[in-house]
């Protein structure tokens, strides 16, 4: 009885004549995509190049800007700076070797390596462009900041002269005219 009732419209349904179809529409014409894709593509491809080349000019000129600035003239503002700040007076073991070394790699152009301290007083050595008093004096104030970093005796936390003691030395490394051309240093083996 059921399945008499769900079947009757749709018999009815079936005997009901099908609908004449609508006339055709006339073809899509191709969209903006579809007709200038290679025209997009490119103009894309000019603008990408376009930007890129504005990256790289901009660059290269802000390298440019900061070539005359003498690396150690940097490195003796930046010691200033935290010599005038003693909130950060427990990093200064730490933070006045990083400076150092950055400035005497980037006046001297040496290698950029991570050098242990013995390592890196091999190198400054090594290659003579520093007076050895003035190597000396150097290694003396990087082995203090690793006695004050590393060392629990007492007194080898006295860190309140690293900085001045840094800008003096970087001062007498600034009065030596003799940077070195493209040639490579010499990289000494440590002992």
């Amino acid at each position: 009885m059921m399945l008499a009732r769900a079947i009757t419209p749709l018999l009815a349904a079936a005997r009901e004549p099908i609908p004449p179809l609508r006339p055709p529409h006339a073809e899509l014409p191709p969209t903006f995509w579809e007709s200038n894709n290679g025209l997009v593509f490119l103009a894309g491809v000019f603008v990408g190049m376009a930007v890129m080349g504005w990256w790289l000019w901009r660059r290269s000129s802000r390298r440019r800007a900061l070539d005359h600035i003498d690396p150690l003239a940097i490195a003796r503002a930046k010691l200033e700076t935290l010599a005038a700040s003693d909130a950060e007076s427990a990093k200064w073991p730490e933070l006045v070797p990083q400076i150092v070394r950055w400035a005497l790699i980037e006046r001297f152009q040496l290698p950029w390596m991570e050098y242990t301290t013995e390592e890196f007083k091999a190198l400054i050595r090594a290659n003579g462009w520093l007076p050895e008093p003035l190597v000396a004096d150097l290694a003396r104030l990087l082995d203090d900041c690793d006695r004050a970093r590393f060392a629990s005796l007492p007194g080898a936390n006295n860190t309140a002269s690293l900085p001045a003691r840094a800008v003096q030395l970087l001062a007498q490394a600034a009065a030596v005219t003799t940077v070195p051309s493209a040639q490579p240093p010499v990289i000494a083996a440590t002992p």
